[in-house]
């Protein structure tokens, strides 16, 4: 009785889903039926801003950086804080100085940029399988993942959601110029997005191959998009060689190591999970299906680029953050399925990790044992009324 009961409300749910689907300007209409089921889950705690000692020491140290982008924190904040560690983040206050954003100003930025995610995976997701029910569980997923909803939920001055924005954005683009932008301005955001470029330059690669084939074409590393990406790793490290002689700004490397990944072992699992939560779902069947492929060489890059985002990861105090980085591993794992699976198994596949996803609380994990929720909005309208 219940598998007849849950296969019926697995065919009414598919039923609805592409009628919505097949609606016109269905991707908007995904965006912000997603967005709402985002907030939903994970509501922003907009009660920070008004606790001055909170805007003190998240947001003056951004503030500063605003009227100075070359201004030295760690002179001002000592070589040990945080704020030190953004002397050379540079993307978004260049950005707000040009428009003239206050603090407020770069929350709607960010925000902006969380919706833009969004539509990136719907077009991303549609443009790897043909499939806008595909399209929608994926983005679902994400909708419902910490690297998903950190443009929104993330108000401490960090601007994570758009360096991942801008890595998903350079996913999504053909022309190698948009992606070397994407890049270098997300290498400028956070020096995570570095490590993370891996992947991305691993999809494109992928993508240049005869990838139905068991073989690593060599000459797909001097195609366009993967090059594009290569020359933004190096004008990266030669124009931040030159601002860090010409202002003399560094970045301290306290607080980063093999001691932190020891120390903190204890949190790995759970931190781990909270880069994907149920998109490892994906990231499993594809690294199966590589082995059974005997595409190798795929396999090992595939492994070698994630473990380093992974390592990277549990190596600072922040690892769900860290781990948020890890993002384009789940479009390279649907863009594997996608080639060989047929398209009702993807669905199934992507299905089954928006359901993981969606259940699952989001949790923040960082250092030793430490374990945050982001709220859904239910609770925080608790919170709010009772003022806890």
């Amino acid at each position: 009785m219940l598998r007849d009961y849950f296969y019926s409300l697995q065919s009414s749910l598919l039923y609805h889903i592409e009628l919505f689907c097949k609606s016109q300007n269905w991707e908007i209409k995904i965006v912000f039926l997603i967005l709402s089921i985002t907030l939903f889950l994970s509501f922003p705690s907009y009660d920070v801003f008004k606790n001055e000692n909170y805007i003190n020491i998240h947001w003056k140290p951004i503030l500063i950086k605003i009227d100075n982008p070359f201004a030295d924190l760690t002179d001002i904040y000592g070589p040990g804080s945080h704020a030190s560690k953004i002397n050379l983040r540079l993307t978004v206050p260049i950005i707000a100085k040009c428009f003239h954003l206050g603090i407020y100003g770069i929350v709607i930025l960010q925000f902006l940029f969380g919706i833009c995610l969004l539509f990136a995976t719907v077009k991303l997701v549609y443009k790897i399988t043909k499939d806008r029910i595909t399209s929608f569980f994926a983005s679902l997923t994400i909708g419902s993942i910490f690297p998903g909803i950190t443009s929104f939920v993330e108000l401490r001055g960090i601007f994570d959601g758009i360096a991942i924005s801008l890595l998903t954005f350079a996913l999504l683009f053909r022309n190698p110029i948009w992606i070397w932008l994407c890049m270098f301005l997300s290498f400028w955001t956070d020096e995570r997005a570095i490590i993370a470029a891996s992947l991305v330059w691993l999809f494109h690669i992928f993508e240049h191959s005869h990838s139905k084939e068991n073989k690593f074409y060599f000459s797909t590393l001097l195609q366009t998009q993967p090059m594009s990406i290569v020359i933004a790793w190096v004008t990266y490290v030669i124009s931040r060689c030159l601002v860090s002689v010409y202002f003399d700004l560094h970045t301290p490397t306290g607080g980063v190591g093999l001691h932190i990944l020891l120390d903190q072992v204890n949190n790995a699992p759970m931190g781990i999970w909270t880069g994907l939560e149920g998109g490892w779902v994906l990231v499993l069947f594809a690294a199966i299906l590589l082995i059974l492929q005997r595409r190798y060489i795929w396999l090992l890059l595939f492994v070698i680029f994630s473990l380093s985002v992974i390592v990277l990861a549990l190596s600072v105090v922040d690892i769900t953050r860290s781990m948020a980085y890890i993002l384009p591993a789940f479009f390279f794992a649907l863009r594997v399925l996608s080639l060989t699976e047929r398209t009702e198994d993807v669905r199934r596949y992507t299905l089954l990790a928006c359901l993981i996803s969606v259940l699952w609380p989001n949790y923040y994990a960082g250092g030793k044992h430490s374990i945050w929720w982001n709220y859904p909005l239910p609770i925080q309208l608790v919170r709010w009324l009772f003022k806890t």
